[in-house]
């Protein structure tokens, strides 16, 4: 069981990663350099902003996976139930602030720190607002993901995980080249 987790978890990786080096010539060719720019921008914030969980998504994986290997009795379940809900009100409360913050910096971050040639600032602002919603919406995807490895179900989670990655990436791409390659849609596309 160990080795098929490892070799999920190693394929899954390698997958997703393959799927976003493929993407990058397609990006920057239809996004320009600048919007590129700004999506390098915020895959490097959303990095700094994971130190925001804490170490709570390996907590809970190993909780998860201690409660799954456990003797336990008919009602305790209610344990880890309450773990998985206290974290997810504290995600939620992170995810609630990230978006907050995007929304009143949004327009700074955009005239101030990502200057732009090509860009106007109204797309600019909008595109950072939205890229902030998609941080703070992933963010709490750590916690489930650390309750699906808990449970010794990494074959499935990466199935699904490439299965999202080969989708984000062939919508993203089939959006700039078939529709526009507005950096606000992209951006949509990226959030959905």
């Amino acid at each position: 069981r160990i080795s098929h987790n490892a070799l999920a978890n190693l394929g899954g990786n390698l997958f997703t990663s393959g799927m976003q080096l493929l993407a990058v010539p397609f990006y920057i060719n239809g996004l320009g350099a600048e919007a590129f720019g700004l999506v390098m921008f915020v895959v490097s914030l959303q990095a700094v902003l994971a130190v925001l969980d804490m170490g709570m998504s390996t907590t809970v994986n190993r909780e998860v996976s201690r409660y799954g290997t456990s003797d336990r009795k008919e009602g305790d379940d209610w344990e880890i139930r309450a773990l998985i809900r206290s974290l997810e009100l504290v995600y939620l409360g992170m995810s609630a602030t990230i978006v907050l913050t995007f929304l009143m910096v949004g327009r700074w971050i955009s005239a101030w720190w990502l200057k732009s040639e090509h860009l106007d600032p109204q797309t600019l602002t909008q595109a950072v607002i939205l890229s902030g919603v998609m941080i703070a919406l992933r963010l709490p995807g750590s916690l489930y993901t650390g309750v699906i490895r808990g449970q010794e179900r990494q074959v499935s989670l990466n199935l699904i995980t490439c299965a999202f990655a080969l989708m984000k990436t062939a919508a993203s791409v089939f959006i700039i080249f078939q529709v526009t390659a507005n950096i606000v849609v992209f951006c949509a596309v990226q959030l959905v």
